[in-house]
């Protein structure tokens, strides 16, 4: 499942959406538009909500903001506005994920894409990754590597065959020296 945040990136969201529809499987999206959009992202969104199983829940302001926190917004320079705003999207987004007994949720942007990275503890120094030290993370998701392939294909007695795959294709590249994506 993802929260999105968007603003008038609708050029991007075509190809957010498949890519995350493939490797994620992103199958639970809430969508949140901010007011300030020129273009609705609606009609992208409709053409995937439905698609193998995607729901997409799409908010505005009033699905997820007081009326105290839009006036506050109002009177906020913009930056600092959408700043709040997304702080509030995100929340609401989450709560309301975990009302729909969702999990494995990532917040995000439409200029942003999830990957699964090759770790490699012997050649690949931790400062190489992008926000932060993810280095246990990384050595915890190669030791658990089965019990996280269980958390994601029987979740909610759904089959994931294509991510059994992705994981034996991992494997496989980690045994031959393979490029850091191995699909």
């Amino acid at each position: 499942s993802a929260c999105l945040l968007i603003k008038d990136d609708n050029d991007r969201l075509t190809e957010w959406m498949a890519y995350h529809f493939v490797t994620m499987p992103l199958r639970y999206l809430i969508v949140g538009v901010d007011p300030k959009s020129k273009k609705s992202p609606s009609k992208i969104l409709e053409w995937w909500n439905g698609q193998d199983g995607l729901k997409i829940i799409q908010w505005d302001d009033d699905d997820y903001m007081t009326e105290a926190e839009k006036e506050k917004g109002n009177r906020k320079e913009a930056g600092s506005a959408h700043i709040d705003r997304q702080k509030i999207f995100y929340r609401e987004c989450i709560n309301a994920m975990v009302d729909a007994k969702r999990s494995w949720t990532m917040a995000i942007d439409t200029d942003e894409f999830f990957v699964f990275n090759k770790y490699d503890a012997a050649s690949d120094p931790p400062s190489n990754y992008l926000y932060g030290n993810f280095h246990e993370e990384e050595v915890f998701s190669r030791e658990n590597r089965e019990d996280m392939l269980f958390n994601w294909t029987e979740w909610e007695d759904t089959r994931i065959d294509w991510f059994s795959d992705w994981i034996k294709k991992i494997a496989r590249a980690d045994r031959n020296g393979i490029s850091r994506n191995p699909i």
